[in-house]
């Protein structure tokens, strides 16, 4: 039986981004069978644009913005297909997306889950990490490299939520995304991933379908502030014992958090004293190579060694020559 697909949309604050990501879901052959999205833009302007777009399925969030998996769920609610698709505002399907993602769920109920390629357009993306796509570590590090090509669908652990997709029955198993994740909402997506494969369903990575992902400015702040590291690890560690208790993973991943944030502190420590001792050893052997030269040379401004004589006495025998006049020359 042929499988419909659903494609969840969620959003704030972009609508130039929606207005692109929607005419390229328009482009594709054949079409989503459904398009849902869901606003928690503070004014109207998103709404307007799906409104150019007959047919796509409109809907609100107002608890605003830092709800993703909120608006994850408020799309799940209103959704028809057999697989529901959540793609990002910022990622842009490529021809045959759609079918080809279709296409990688077959017709093995026990595929509850598949992700699309997922380009960020970076040099050697296409090859960096291939072994190691959508891998969970043993110490509970979660591997990304979405934007590479293994040439061939293969078995992951966990999916990017840019282009994600899981079967529907899947998503009833597990009762939907978690809506508690603070802050950034950071991991809602891995924890739902995870919990699918708990519900014993395997996860798909297809590099046949393709989107490049733009990665609009976020709602929260960048990826790399105190914040957005602060809600990293927070959620990591709630995901990790939410899921596994306190079996040898969450001790695994407490080392490696140890471990990095003893090495990060380390470099950051180690390039502030070199800074400092750069700083203070640049102009103290400065004054001391000046203080010797002032005491040799005491302000002279000729150069007194013999590459300086040579270049003098070749200068004004040169110059000397060219005042004197030669015997071939007229008499005034």
């Amino acid at each position: 039986m042929k499988l419909t697909g659903s494609v969840i949309i969620v959003t704030w604050n972009r609508p130039d981004y929606i207005r692109r990501c929607l005419t390229q879901l328009r482009a594709q052959e054949p079409k989503p069978d459904q398009i849902v999205v869901v606003d928690a833009s503070p004014d109207d302007r998103t709404r307007k644009i799906v409104e150019e777009f007959p047919g796509v399925h409109y809907l609100f969030n107002e608890q605003g913005r830092g709800n993703t998996p909120h608006s994850r769920n408020v799309g799940i609610l209103a959704s028809a297909g057999d697989v529901l698709i959540f793609l990002d505002d910022d990622a842009f399907a490529h021809p045959d997306w759609f079918k080809n993602l279709m296409a990688a769920y077959g017709d093995d109920p026990g595929v509850g889950g598949v992700v699309a390629r997922i380009l960020n357009n970076q040099p050697g993306e296409e090859t960096e990490g291939v072994e190691d796509i959508g891998r969970m570590r043993r110490d509970g590090v979660r591997l990304g490299h979405f934007a590479a090509d293994p040439g061939r669908i293969i078995e992951v652990d966990h999916m990017l939520g840019a282009c994600m997709s899981f079967r529907r029955e899947a998503v009833a198993r597990v009762g939907g995304f978690h809506g508690d994740y603070p802050g950034t909402n950071a991991c809602d997506d891995s924890d739902m991933c995870l919990r699918v494969r708990i519900a014993g369903y395997r996860l798909l990575f297809t590099p046949h379908a393709v989107v490049d992902h733009v990665t609009a400015p976020r709602a929260a702040g960048k990826r790399s502030d105190l914040q957005s590291v602060f809600w990293h690890w927070c959620n990591n560690y709630i995901m990790l014992l939410r899921l596994y208790g306190f079996r040898p993973i969450f001790w695994s991943y407490l080392g490696y958090s140890i471990k990095h944030t003893l090495v990060s502190f380390a470099r950051k420590i180690g390039g502030a004293f070199a800074l400092l001792a750069v700083n203070i050893a640049g102009p103290l052997a400065g004054v001391l190579r000046g203080l010797r030269f002032l005491l040799s040379e005491r302000g002279d401004p000729r150069r007194r060694d013999a590459i300086g004589q040579a270049i003098t006495r070749y200068l004004e025998v040169q110059g000397e020559e060219q005042r004197t006049p030669t015997g071939n020359e007229a008499a005034p």
